[in-house]
């Protein structure tokens, strides 16, 4: 199914899929200086979260310390993003 994407703040909020599941993340498939920042904002009281939008839009984010969810504030800037970033590439190509 393909979503339009979402244009308010409360759309893209009530859309987005968060999870901490290593399944999901998958860590271990990302590059090695990526892992080691991970590790090491772990190390600092940080908990990564993977979050996705229906659409496809997907990224990792760190939550604050103490947190088990991401900024609302960021989780909508990197929605942007990604709609941004899926923009500059035609459909069947990837990064």
């Amino acid at each position: 199914m393909n979503h339009a994407p979402y244009t308010t703040t409360a759309e893209i909020l009530a859309n987005a899929h968060v999870n901490d599941s290593p399944e999901i993340m998958q860590i271990d498939h990302l590059d090695a200086a990526t892992q080691l920042h991970i590790l090491t904002a772990r190390l600092q009281g940080y908990h990564p979260v993977s979050v996705r939008w229906p659409g496809g839009q997907f990224v990792l984010m760190l939550c604050e310390p103490g947190t088990n969810m991401p900024d609302p504030c960021k989780v909508v800037q990197a929605y942007l993003e990604c709609l941004k970033t899926n923009a500059d590439f035609p459909k069947g190509v990837s990064k």
